[in-house]
């Protein structure tokens, strides 16, 4: 399994979440944006619906920080 750690921007918060993804494929659409890997979407039968939002930043995956990170980077180690 993976940990997945994720934000929103909402002014005038961030809320930040810390996600147990399981094994294998998450069904998440990830966008590169200049702060960092961005989800742009969920597939319905995603294990992360519920827990993670389009919108929702990318943080840190399994405590490696995935700020620079390009969406190609992100999708290949989670996918």
């Amino acid at each position: 399994s993976k940990t997945v750690a994720s934000f929103i921007d909402e002014q005038p918060k961030r809320v930040r979440r810390e996600i147990f993804a399981p094994a294998g494929k998450l069904g998440i659409i990830v966008d590169s944006s200049k702060d960092g890997p961005i989800i742009h979407s969920i597939n319905g039968d995603s294990p992360l619906v519920g827990q993670v939002f389009p919108g929702d930043y990318i943080t840190a995956i399994d405590g490696e920080d995935t700020s620079n990170w390009s969406a190609y980077n992100v999708t290949k180690l989670v996918a």
